[in-house]
């Protein structure tokens, strides 16, 4: 895989965070997922005050602020940046396009949970829609038809599967053309 540009996430008009920079601001433990603060050299602050605050306050403390339902956030000089895309580029030294979540699970960001993905892999691997009526994601009636259509989306592509008497046979032939046509993205849900 090569390098991509740095994601349109960063501010345009600051310098986009770099591993090398990361690395002098905060710690990532690979096997947490957890960020603790560094202590900050005296050119990353306006005055002796701020500098002796800074240093006095927050190095060793967990940094990243959680809100219910969204990624942890940290903000590093002034730029808010996702906790889970800083852990990607601290270990791997380059941010794609987009970082999953390997078990859906937002607040885990160990680095073994993390990959880097294009949106139709990500896609794969999120949870079931609320509004989803047959219970597994890729499978709904035909009205027309009067069976289980099973259908999959690759690259914004929709390939039909096929019409099925009974949804255990629409769910049987979408989970093998998953793990054709997705390999480790393939997330085989059903409502609980």
């Amino acid at each position: 895989m090569t390098k991509p540009e740095i994601s349109k996430w960063k501010n345009r008009n600051k310098t986009p965070i770099t591993q090398d920079l990361l690395k002098n601001l905060i710690h990532y433990s690979p096997e947490t997922g957890v960020f603790t603060w560094k202590p900050r050299e005296r050119h990353f602050f306006q005055t002796d005050a701020s500098f002796r605050a800074w240093n006095g306050t927050f190095p060793g403390k967990v940094a990243g602020k959680h809100v219910e339902g969204e990624y942890e956030k940290i903000m590093i000089l002034g730029i808010r940046h996702a906790s889970h895309r800083l852990a990607f580029l601290y270990v791997h030294g380059y941010l794609p396009r987009i970082v999953d979540h390997i078990n859906g699970d937002i607040k885990d960001n160990r680095i073994s949970n993390l990959r880097a993905a294009t949106p139709s892999q990500n896609g794969h691997n999120k949870s079931l829609a609320s509004n989803n009526k047959s219970g597994f994601k890729g499978v709904s009636w035909s009205n027309v038809h009067k069976r289980w259509e099973a259908y999959i989306t690759l690259n914004y592509k929709r390939t039909r599967l096929g019409f099925f008497n009974e949804i255990e046979d629409a769910v049987s032939a979408l989970e093998a053309a998953r793990k054709v046509m997705v390999g480790e993205f393939a997330k085989n849900q059903q409502r609980p």
